[in-house]
């Protein structure tokens, strides 16, 4: 029992310092794998932050809507969301048992306000969704931007660069998804918690949003582009763990 406490303290104490490192913008490539890493151990222990917070007990797990910016360089806010960015959440939010909307930037009292999306669904869930779509953003971002460094695409024109993006997200969503049917035909038990959590924040996402519009792509696809995407897509690792173990992946215990 004694052995039992000290490691679940050894896990709130790692996660505590992953969220740090996470939430810090002053390093993106360390932040990424930051939240990838916190992702990964919420997933695994099927835990909330709060429930690691010291002076909080666990409080269940209530259903929640976390809202995030659309942002570019830098983490500065978007007006106009990118295609691939709205691809991705939307990839990220049905495998960690969540819905996703977004909303296009508005101008308010002279003001542009920026592109947001928001996850709803468990509280547990929503935050394993909202850092593993920042370890993937940042982590396609800095993929591409090694990309051009290296002078792949070179002399090719935005609508190249944006085939490419999203080649490279439907491919990660590909492998997310299957992911959860192998995870669903583990067992029934898989399969009702699935099915139950999703048909909850569906239910949840059309009590706040009831006048909500489905968004299709309709960006135009440079084949070469998109297929270059598509390759980069297979390679990234969707969803590293401690000291990069890839070994046990779930969705939830």
């Amino acid at each position: 029992m004694d052995s039992n406490h000290s490691n679940f303290d050894e896990i709130k104490e790692t996660i505590r310092r992953l969220k740090a490192l996470a939430d810090r913008p002053t390093n993106e490539h360390e932040a990424a794998k930051a939240a990838a890493h916190l992702a990964r151990l919420l997933m695994e222990h099927n835990l909330a932050i709060e429930d690691i917070h010291l002076d909080q007990t666990a409080s269940g797990d209530p259903m929640v809507e976390e809202s995030m910016d659309f942002t570019g360089m830098r983490q500065t806010p978007l007006t106009n969301a990118p295609s691939w960015k709205i691809v991705l959440g939307a990839a990220v939010s049905k495998p960690c048992l969540c819905m996703m909307v977004w909303k296009s930037g508005v101008r308010s009292w002279g003001e542009m306000k920026p592109a947001t999306f928001s996850f709803i669904g468990r509280k547990s869930n929503v935050e394993v969704a909202s850092y593993l779509y920042t370890y993937l953003e940042r982590t396609i971002a800095a993929c591409a931007k090694v990309l051009r460094k290296n002078g792949h695409g070179a002399g090719r024109g935005r609508r190249w660069w944006n085939s490419w993006y999203l080649g490279c997200v439907y491919t990660v969503e590909g492998r997310l998804q299957a992911e959860q049917v192998t995870f669903e035909a583990s067992g029934e038990h898989c399969r009702a918690l699935v099915k139950n959590r999703l048909q909850e924040a569906g239910l949840a996402m059309r009590e706040m949003y009831p006048h909500l519009n489905t968004y299709r792509t309709r960006a135009s696809i440079e084949l070469d582009g998109y297929s270059s995407g598509r390759k980069a897509g297979a390679s990234i690792a969707i969803r590293p763990g401690i000291n990069n173990s890839l070994q046990n992946q779930r969705l939830l215990q």
